[in-house]
Parts: C-alpha cells; structure tokens; sequence
C-alpha cells in the first residue's frame, strides 16, 4: 500500500499462510497466519511489510451495521481506540478458513436470501470472537508510547502518530496544539501534514471518532442522550445536535429507535 487507506468500515483479515505487518493509526501491528483479526478501518491503516503471503481473506463490515449487532461495549471501545482483536483459539482456525472460502462463494451469488444468511453467520463469528478474545480495559490518556515523538520521523510516520494520539484522547478537549505537541510539530504545520496525509482535517478525525462513539453507545446502553454526549467530548447539546444529524442523517434519539433492538 503506497499510502494509508481509510474508510467507515469494520475490517477483518484472516491469512492463510505467511505473516503481514500493518501501520494502524500510527502503531504497528502483526497478523499471523490462520488468526482472524478485525480492526477499525476509519482509522488510518496501511501494510508496511509482509512474508509469504500469497493471498488473504478481507471482510469490511459497515460501521453502522456492526454496531446493530449488540457485540459487547468493551470489544467496540477496544476498536475504538484503534485496538485490533485476534482470534486466539487455534481449533477455530480451520473453522474460519471454511467459512470465509464459503462466504465467498455465496456473496458471488445474487441470491438475496443467501446474502442475509452470510450476514448472519458472520454475525454470529464475531459474537464468538469477542466472546473468546482476551481484552483488559482499553488504554486510555496519552501516555501510550507509540505517540511520542520519534527522533528524525518522516511527515506522513507523524501523521499516523497524530491519528493514534486522536483515537486515544478524543474524549477530552485536546486543542490542535496538544496534537502537534505529541509529535513535535507547530499547529499549523501538524494540521497541513494530517489534512495531506488522511485528506480529512484535524477537526474532522475527532469528530468521527465522537460521533462513532455516541453511535455506539446509543445502541448498546440505555444511558441519557445528554451524557452520552458530553462522555464522548462534546462540549454542548446543540453542538452535538448538529454535528450527529450532519454525520449520520438522523437525530440521536431516530438513530437509537430505528437501530436498536
């Protein structure tokens, strides 16, 4: 990948043989052969390095539809902040290398009634590996090394770091100057390098990341809408307001009735 893809999407990765090294939000990540892995692919993600991969399964889920499914609170904060979720039963491996083989066979079909049967068994593995994928809380702060600054780093490595810092603070009101702070950059020069990098402002990054959040615990909790809001950063209701019908086309409280079960 000649630069970070991005795109509103749940993505999942399941090699057969060989290994692959991703660049997620500005930390590195490695697939192993035969574990299915899934991540948040609105946060910018691009393959620095792989061995003998020949080819690879790629699922994307859209963001939307995964949070319908009612997969535990802990696994999406986990994605959330830009975490990726492995498998890590080794007797599921042969399981999933059927299923992924099936489900293309299916969706190359135009059969609707198919199409929703691999949905829900799709559903289904993802119920499963959340069940069984070892999370502790989800980092939280910005004392994560992987957004420090790192010694002579080239324009786009500091991009990437920026996002990881976003993804990992979103939750608190961090000025553009924090975010350049974490990779030593001026706050003019740091929204130039993020906006050329990712095509997407500064701004633009953190409120994805708010509104994400909020669509996520419109449907998985019966908090008020009011204290979701402010949980996820947003400074006012009317700010809020605007910003979530502008994103997803609906109010707060359409979005949790037409979604939620």
């Amino acid at each position: 990948m000649p630069r970070p893809d991005r795109h509103e999407e749940i993505e999942i990765n399941y090699l057969n043989e060989g290994s692959l090294v991703y660049n997620l939000g500005g930390r590195q990540i490695r697939l192993e052969p035969r574990r299915l892995t899934m991540f948040w692919a609105a946060l910018p993600h691009q393959i620095v390095s792989f061995k003998g991969v020949a080819s690879y399964f790629v699922v994307t889920i859209p963001f939307d539809r995964f949070l319908q499914w009612g997969l535990p609170e802990s696994v999406q904060s986990h994605l959330l902040v830009g975490d990726a979720i492995a498998c890590t039963d080794p007797q599921q491996s042969q399981i999933d290398a059927i299923l992924l083989e099936r489900w293309r066979t299916d969706l190359n079909h135009a059969d609707e009634q198919t199409h929703r049967i691999v949905l829900l068994e799709l559903q289904a593995r993802m119920m499963r590996l959340s069940q069984s994928a070892p999370l502790g809380p989800p980092p939280v702060g910005d004392d994560d090394s992987a957004v420090r600054p790192k010694p002579q780093a080239s324009t786009l490595e500091k991009a990437e770091r920026m996002a990881c810092f976003i993804a990992k603070n979103y939750k608190r009101a961090i000025p553009i100057a924090d975010i350049a702070a974490s990779v030593d950059l001026h706050p003019d020069y740091a929204a130039t390098v993020f906006r050329k990098s990712f095509g997407v402002t500064i701004n633009a990054q953190v409120t994805r990341h708010r509104v994400a959040d909020v669509q996520s615990k419109l449907l998985s909790t019966d908090q008020p809408i009011i204290d979701i809001a402010y949980g996820a950063g947003f400074e006012s209701l009317s700010s809020f307001n605007r910003t979530f019908r502008t994103s997803t086309g609906m109010t707060p409280r359409a979005f949790r009735k037409q979604f939620r079960r």
